[in-house]
């Protein structure tokens, strides 16, 4: 069940990251390292948003579903 669940966040997190930047849209030509590091630059930008706009006007549009949840789940803990 476990591994079910973080199945499901990754989907999750990168439906939003796939929705906030067009660089992750399309098939990626660039080598793996340099893709990994897109990734994690996209997860630190995501958490430098959500700590420094609360209200993130982009997200609220994106994902409505996601205003019942606290502050604090929405970080990204590590890649």
């Amino acid at each position: 069940m476990q591994h079910s669940k973080a199945r499901n966040v990754i989907e999750r997190t990168f439906s939003l990251f796939k929705k906030r930047w067009a660089i992750l849209r399309s098939h990626s030509f660039y080598l793996i390292s340099v893709q990994n590091k897109i990734i994690l630059v996209c997860v630190l930008i995501h958490n430098f948003i959500r700590n420094e706009m609360p209200n993130d006007p982009l997200d609220e549009s994106l994902l409505p579903e996601t205003l019942n949840q606290t502050h604090d789940e929405e970080f990204i803990d590590s890649v």
